[in-house]
Formats: C-alpha cells, structure tokens, sequence
C-alpha cells in the first residue's frame, strides 16, 4: 500500500522515483486511474526547520475532492483521513517527494512526522490502498513502523551506495575516461550519487574527462553524511567558475527555500543587481552551462522557476554567507519586499497566503523580526485577534512555521531583539499550536516558558490565560495534581489582573480540575462563585458560557440536575449561535445531548449529539471530540447500537494515540468494559460467548482501573465501583480508598 526510498541527500531517491513514473507512463500506468505527485521539500536542508504540509493537504482535497470539497473544515486528523478517502476511491498512485522537512530529526522520535494530518493520511493508506503511496525521504518513517514485516502493507527500503559497476557507468555517461580508475573514483565518493553526478561533470569540464585529475579535488573536513562527498565537488565547482556568471546564478539560487520564480529572481537582478551585472543572453548561456553540469535542475519550460537540488541551494546559500553578509542580508531584503507586494492585502485561501508565508522566511532572515510580527503575521496572515490562519482555514502547521521563523531555539528563545511583550506572545502562541497538532510534550515545555515570561513582565491577564491553558493541558495528558496546581496559579494571577472574565474562566479551570480529581464539593462552590462575578459582570449574559459553561453543566450533570442544564444550554445555545462560535455552539449541543440522554429523551439526544461531534470536528477541538464521542457511545450502547457505540470509542481511542492525550484512555476502557457488559446479556449467546464478553469487560475494567489510579482520577472511581459491582466483582482496595 505503501512505499518509501531512504536515503542520505542527493543519493539519487527523486531520480529513481521520476524515472519509475515516467516509465509507468510510457506503459499507460498499468490500470492507475489517478496521478498525484507533490514534492513537500521547501526547507533546504538544513535542520531544525519547520515547514507544513498544509499547502499540500489544501491542494489536495480540492483535486481530488471537487467542488463540494471545504479544505478549511475539520482538525488536522480529520483532513488527513477525509484525503485517504478521497485516494481510495479509484486506484491512484500518490507521490510524496521529500518527507524529512516534516519529521522529527534524529533523537527519541527521529523520524516520527511532526505533521497530524500527514501520518493520518498515510496511516489511513497503509492501513488500506487500492494505489499505492511512495514516499521519498532522508529519514526513516516511523509513523508506520507497524505495517512494515514480511506480510505488512508498508515496505522501506534504504538506498545504499551506488554499486561499482552503477558509479562506472554514471561517470561514463558524464563523460569521464578510465578504467580501473573509476572503482577507485566511485569509492573516494561513497558511491554517493550526486556526487558522482557532479564528478563526472566536472572532470569533463575542466579537465577533458581524466579521471585521474580528480586527486585535485580537496578532501572537506565535514563528514561525508547529509552530502559531504558532493560539498567536496561544488566546492571545486566554485573555483573553477571564480566570479562569474555561474556562481552569480548559484548564489541567487541559494537564497531560495523553493524554486525560484522568475519575477523572484528579476528582484535580485533589478539594477543595482545583488551580485553584479549579467546580460539577457549571458545569463541564458550560464543556465544552460549549469544544467549541463548537474548544478541546476533541467529546464522546464520558459517562465518555469529555476531550481537545484537542494543540496546545491544550501551549499551556495550559506558562501554567499560567509562571502558576503551584507549581500545575504540584501538579498532576503529584496525577497521580502517581493513576496510581501505579490499577496493580496488580506489573503482569504492557503495558495493566495504562500507568498506572505515566503515574506516571513525571507523578512527574518534579513533581520527585520519586529516588522515581519507586527506585518506580515499578525496583520496579514491572523488579521489580528482574529487568528484567520488557524481559526477559520484550520491551518496550524503553517501557522507553526511562521512562528519557528522568530524563534532563534524553536520552541524555547524567540528572537531577542523583538518587544519583550511580543515574545511571551510567540511563545504562548506556539504553545496553544503545538497542542492543536498533537505535540503535548513540547506544548508544556513551550507554555511554561511563556508562563515564566508573563510572570516576570507582570502581565497577570496572560500569566492567568497562559496557566489556565497548563491546567487544561496537564489535565488531558492525565497529569491531574499538575493540572490543579496550575489552575491554583492561573487563580491567583487572575486575581491580581484588572478584568473579570479572567477571575471567572481561572474559577471555572480549577473547579473542572478538581471536579476530575473528585472533589466535587470545592469544584461547586468555585462555579458558585464564578457565576456570582458574571451575574455581577453582565447582568444580560446572567450564565457561565463558553468554556466556563460547559464546565457548569458538566459538574451540574454529575450531580442529577439534567433538567436544569437543559435550561441553561438552550439558553447560552442562542447566545453562541447569534455570535456565530463554532466551539461554543458545539460545546451546548453535548451539554444539550448528555442532558436529555440523561432525562431519558432519546430522540432528542440523538440529533444534539450529531450536531455536537460534527461542530467539534469543524472546530478541530480534538480534546472536546474525544469527550463528544464518548458520550455519544454511552448514548448508542444505551439505545442498543453496540456496533456504531464500538466506533465511536475505536474513533476516541484513535485520537488518544495520536493527541497522547492520556485521560482519555481510562474513559474508552470504561466504555469498552459496559459495552462488553451489554453484549454479554444479548439474546441467543451460547455460554461461552457469554464468558467470553464478561472476560473482555473485566480486562477493560481492570485497565480502566490501573489508569484512574495511576492519574489520580477520582471522577471516574464511584463509576469503576458501580461497574465492579455489575460484573460480580468486589472493588480494588485503591477504589475502596
């Protein structure tokens, strides 16, 4: 179903792969219907960069999915599978051309991919592919490290040096003479394909295709990983060419991320040119030369942009670095001011954004951080409070990146020379985006970071925000003794901020977190008080709403008073709807749908679950739509749909591997075992079916107990207890305590 080339840069993995498809081709594609390739490396080949997989996802929904298709709707997951689906309908051969920008570099998660809705997709297809998906990387994949083995769906295969024989017949085709020679040439460059590519070139350039002559190509002291071998020739490359035209070209190039368009290019050229002048025909001639020798990418058409391999583009960025600061930073400069004039004003799709996202890498790298915060980020891209980006085209990875672009350690030191206010900003920012994309470990560390800033800025509004977002945060990750220390803190910085609203979201964040602990009583009296200050604050708006109101009806639900939280979500519903809020409407429909389940109103429930799970989706709130599903399930198991119950908790426990949000888990094993507990009293069971069913139950039970007491979760253990009891067996001593 799946397949993926690993290998060092430049050993040759898009080559053999372009080479494949055009043979495929040629063969009128063997019954594929479908052809989609993307090339998602846009990073140079640098580290540590944070490049999305959001332009892709984007473009992708709208090819396969049509006209019908809204590629801003649902969570990062959601998009990723929605595109699985979309792949699956006819066979289709997908090409992913350079994944290693979007995984983890080496370290705990080397190669696991940083991207959701990317390991949804190709999770989603190695699972099941009428196609097939290959995949191109420096990296191996771990995401699918589950299907791979003799009878998986997903094979790798590494690319190791080119073979001796393979090398000879490469420096050949370059041009290159010699015999017992060329082993020895293929050797001296690790059979590294790029290389040998640009060897070959070489000695046929300047030295008549000896290859003896290679000896005066100096050995590099960086190591021959990540392309080394190449580094050696393009270094020789550069002082044949000296000053000419062909390092002009090569060092425009390498201050390009991507392909490099042409009206890009004219504003490094405009007079007074970056690097000196080179005539119209000169400049042609020098592109043909470069083709011709392997630095540059084949020509692909008049107006095509112009490309390298990256490995070239970074190569010959970083001397023109070195050479020339002041040239780089000059150049970024013209950059900027070009991609930041081609966007419009407030750009309303991803495609029409990719500009202003250039504009940030370039904006940065020429030093104007502040200017590209205030400008391009937050006026262009988030349009402000807004947060259009993310909010309303669900595009958190990109988000991600522009943010690593002002950020000198992602995610721990943003830029020093930015406001001091502006980098507690980016921090609680990358913060709330890594926790939307499933990076709970990294979100911590990135929010306490912002919450120390905020502290010592005394700035309490954010310093409340930024720990009542930990407590949320520790909360789900199933830490809940953190979860109420911090929602402790986020109370006493609310208290010492001027605005109210922020004293009664820190009340209703304790009260949800010691609600989960168990301490229903202190949990109530803090929703008191917090509806106390908004009676006092808007006598118009007399309910918790939002959050805070979920969190009401919530411990209101716990408590048997269904009746009243119909009263308050239908009323606090109107209010979201008029204001046109995809979470807080959400939100009311699952407070609406547990309610009138709980009052024994089915029909009723049903249609408030359905819209609750559907907004929550949209709203792409993956904590929330665990909740929804499993309030939905108890509701289907209750009504008799064990098969469509089981689904939704398979659904809920898929989000908890992919979010690592741990709370979770203890509810879908306490769902699992009453699931099982029904089926087991389902008519025309034969005994052993029946023992069968009360077996699986306990093991869930069991599970579910291990979790809640290892988290502290003392919401769940009055329902362990109950269910215990249901399955005749006596309770645990840590539930007794």
């Amino acid at each position: 179903h799946v397949m993926s080339f690993v290998a060092f840069g430049g050993q040759g993995k898009s080559t053999l792969v372009n080479r494949w498809n055009a043979r495929l081709a040629r063969e009128g594609y063997r019954g594929i219907r479908r052809v989609y390739a993307w090339s998602l490396y846009s990073g140079g080949a640098s580290e540590g960069r944070q490049v999305s997989a959001d332009h892709f996802i984007d473009h992708a929904l709208r090819w396969f999915g049509g006209e019908g298709e809204d590629p801003t709707q649902g969570s990062a997951w959601d998009k990723g599978e929605r595109l699985a689906a979309y792949v699956r309908k006819e066979p289709t051969l997908l090409i992913l051309d350079g994944l290693e920008p979007l995984q983890y570099p080496p370290g705990p998660e080397m190669g696991r991919l940083r991207d959701p809705g990317l390991s949804t997709l190709l999770r989603e297809l190695a699972a099941d592919n009428p196609g097939l998906c290959v995949l191109t990387s420096r990296l191996p994949l771990a995401d699918l490290d589950e299907y791979l083995g003799p009878e998986g769906t997903y094979a790798a295969v590494d690319l190791e040096a080119l073979a001796p024989e393979a090398g000879r017949e490469l420096l050949r085709a370059r041009g290159v003479r010699g015999d017992d020679e060329l082993n020895e040439a293929v050797a001296n460059f690790g059979g590294h394909a790029l290389a040998l590519t640009l060897l070959g070139s070489y000695v046929a350039e300047f030295h008549g295709g000896d290859v003896r002559r290679r000896a005066e190509i100096p050995s590099l002291t960086e190591g021959t990983e990540g392309g080394g071998h190449a580094r050696r020739v393009m270094a020789s490359y550069e002082r044949m060419f000296g000053d000419g035209a062909e390092l002009t070209v090569l060092m425009y190039l390498g201050l390009f991320d991507r392909p490099a368009s042409s009206e890009a290019l004219a504003a490094l050229r405009a007079d007074p040119p970056l690097l000196g002048p080179v005539d119209t025909k000169s400049w042609q001639r020098t592109l043909h030369r470069l083709r011709q020798v392997g630095l540059m990418a084949r020509d692909a058409g008049p107006g095509e942009p112009l490309d390298a391999h990256p490995l070239v583009r970074e190569h010959f960025g970083s001397r023109l670095k070195e050479r020339s600061p002041e040239a780089w930073t000059e150049g970024h400069r013209r950059l900027y001011e070009h991609y930041r004039s081609a966007a419009p004003d407030l750009p309303d799709t991803l495609a029409e954004m990719e500009p202003l996202f250039a504009a940030v890498v370039h904006g940065t790298a020429a030093g104007r951080y502040q200017e590209v915060r205030d400008e391009i980020l937050r006026r262009r891209i988030l349009r402000g409070g807004e947060y259009f980006l993310h909010r309303k085209l669900g595009a958190f990875p990109a988000y991600l990146g522009c943010l690593a672009s002002l950020f000198s350690e992602p995610w721990q030191r943003p830029m020093e020379t930015l406001r001091p206010q502006d980098q507690s900003w980016l921090l609680a920012d990358a913060g709330s985006a890594l926790r939307a994309l499933g990076r709970p470990r990294e979100a911590i560390e990135t929010m306490e970071t912002a919450l120390e800033h905020f502290v010592k800025g005394r700035d309490w509004d954010n310093a409340a925000a930024a720990a009542g977002n930990l407590s949320e945060l520790h909360l789900v990750v199933g830490d809940l003794a953190r979860a109420e220390a911090r929602a402790r803190e986020g109370v006493e910085h609310a208290d010492r901020s001027w605005d109210t609203f922020d004293r009664i979201v820190a009340r209703t964040q304790l009260a949800d977190a010691l609600h989960h602990r168990g301490d229903f009583a202190a949990a109530q009296e803090l929703v008191e008080d917090a509806e106390a200050r908004q009676r006092a604050q808007q006598p118009y708006y007399r309910l918790l709403y939002s959050l805070p109101g979920y969190v009401c009806c919530d411990l209101f639900l716990e408590q048997g008073a269904a009746t009243a939280v119909v009263h308050h979500a239908t009323e606090t519903l109107e209010w979201a709807t008029a204001q046109g809020s995809l979470l807080d409407i959400a939100l009311d429909h699952l407070s609406l749908g547990r309610a009138h389940f709980a009052l024994g109103e089915l029909g009723s429930a049903q249609g408030h679950f359905d819209r609750a799970i559907e907004g929550l989706r949209t709203a792409g709130q993956v904590a929330y739509i665990m909740r929804g599903l499993l309030a939905r399930a108890a509701f289907r198991r209750a009504a008799g749909e064990l098969v469509t119950a089981r689904r939704d908790v398979a659904e809920a426990l898929k989000l908890v591997e992919r979010s690592g949000f741990r709370l979770h888990t203890a509810d879908c094993a306490l769902e699992e075992a009453r699931i099982a507990l029904t089926e087991s009293k389902s008519k025309g069971l034969n005994a052993a079916d029946v023992d069968a069913k009360i077996a699986e139950a306990r093991e869930a039970l069991r599970r579910a107990h291990a979790l809640v007491e290892e988290m502290g979760y003392g919401r769940r253990r009055p329902e362990l207890a109950e269910l215990g009891r249901a399955l005749g067996e006596s309770e645990e001593p840590e539930a007794r305590a």
